[in-house]
């Protein structure tokens, strides 16, 4: 099966756990993007930061594999101090636009929390 390479699979430095292991409820894993906006797409960057995001060809990482790609989101429910490491398993080109404009206010609140580096 050939498939474009997404725009926002890249090789990220270092890692993130794929789990909480204070709260191991805290995972959550969505078939596609879609199902995931369903429940994320209106989420306060004050409340539910995503502090990282990586978009990877398959790997036995991700147990419910659909298409050759899959996605993690990592988000920091703020006033929780509650890490939430989020799979999504059915990650392709098509999908990039919509987690890009996802992604934005949250790469925006990034920076602000950085200031002054993030000049």
């Amino acid at each position: 099966m050939s498939q474009n390479k997404p725009a926002l699979c890249a090789k990220h430095p270092f890692y993130c756990n794929d789990f909480n292991c204070y709260t191991p409820t805290a995972a959550q894993e969505f078939a596609t993007v879609d199902e995931f906006l369903k429940k994320y797409k209106n989420t306060s960057t004050d409340l539910d930061l995503c502090f990282r995001f990586d978009v990877k060809p398959f790997s036995e990482s991700c147990d419910n594999k659909i298409g050759p790609y899959y996605a993690e989101i990592f988000i920091m429910r703020q006033r929780q101090g509650l890490f939430r490491p989020i799979v999504i398993c059915n990650y392709t080109a098509a999908d990039d636009e919509k987690m890009k404009a996802w992604l934005e206010p949250h790469w925006k609140r990034l920076k602000e929390m950085w200031k002054p580096f993030s000049d």
